[in-house]
């Protein structure tokens, strides 16, 4: 839901990127889990590990394009 937000209301792309990414490791993950531990163990190591390193990942890149567009780089040397 935030990667649409930020997509929708400050026309940012990095979201995008960083939501079909996740989606797709993510779909990898569930599928390497075997019989031996299923969905719920899967889930449990999603939410505890992986979704910390994963929003701190849309928070850098969603700030760092915030960032760039908001200095004029068509013009660095400001001549």
């Amino acid at each position: 839901m935030l990667p649409v937000y930020l997509l929708v209301s400050h026309e940012t792309w990095t979201p995008l990127v960083w939501l079909f990414g996740v989606t797709w490791a993510l779909g990898e993950f569930v599928l390497l889990v075997g019989g031996e531990s299923g969905g719920l163990f899967a889930l449990l190591v999603w939410v505890v590990g992986l979704l910390p390193p994963c929003l701190g990942v849309l928070v850098v890149t969603t700030g760092g394009e915030l960032l760039l567009r908001r200095f004029d780089l068509s013009n660095p040397l400001r001549v």
